[in-house]
């Protein structure tokens, strides 16, 4: 602010076309990533989210955001933190005794970090909102349950046309490591054929039911 103040009140500055210019662009570039930032975090918690008997619940549509889960073989916990590398305002772990597990719905993420809504596996009711960081123990199934007919492929980029980085020819009901999402694109570590490749799957092939294949 007071930057900009000097600026505006710099009558040099104001005579100078190209120093008004270069200004302009540079407050609309702020502007819009605070906008396009605070947009991201908060439009899907206002329109996904529902308030019952005091209980927040998440509202799951065709528009959703892309959905994954602890590792159901994880004992141990996740934190959530209010900001990226901020402080913890949760520690998540699955329910092993209840056979209930944590969830997250992606929505938004940095290099590190992603920006969820966690819930667990037989309730919608939110139990955290902010940031945790990338794990090995963030997790997907996928709907490859055909090897001839749905065999599982791995793409370059977040798209069906891109080239095909792998594809796995045998059935297998194996936890993948979601390592990065696009839209809802899924980006996965995965071992076929003993090598470990990584690559995007589509959400058709997605599968975040703890308790199916979604077969």
């Amino acid at each position: 602010m007071e930057l900009c103040q000097t600026f505006l009140f710099n009558k040099k500055f104001l005579k100078n076309k190209s120093m008004r210019i270069l200004l302009f662009i540079s407050l609309l570039v702020f502007f819009s990533c605070t906008a396009k930032n605070t947009k991201v975090q908060t439009e899907y918690l206002q329109q996904d989210t529902v308030q019952t008997n005091n209980i927040e619940k998440v509202i799951h549509n065709d528009t959703n955001f892309v959905s994954v889960f602890l590792n159901i073989d994880y004992k141990g916990s996740i934190d959530v933190f209010d900001k990226p590398n901020g402080k913890i305002i949760k520690s998540l772990k699955n329910d092993f005794e209840g056979e209930d597990f944590v969830m997250f719905d992606l929505l938004h993420k940095n290099d590190s970090m992603f920006f969820v809504i966690s819930y667990y596996s037989t309730s919608d009711s939110i139990i955290a909102k902010g940031w945790i960081h990338k794990s090995k123990y963030i997790s997907i199934y996928t709907r490859a349950n055909d090897a001839v007919n749905r065999p599982l492929i791995l793409y370059k980029y977040p798209n069906n046309t891109s080239q095909i980085v792998a594809k796995d020819m045998e059935y297998n009901i194996d936890m993948y490591e979601v390592i990065d999402f696009e839209g809802r694109w899924l980006k996965i570590k995965a071992k076929i054929n003993g090598k470990i490749y990584e690559g995007w799957i589509p959400p058709e092939m997605q599968c975040s039911n703890v308790y199916t294949t979604c077969t």
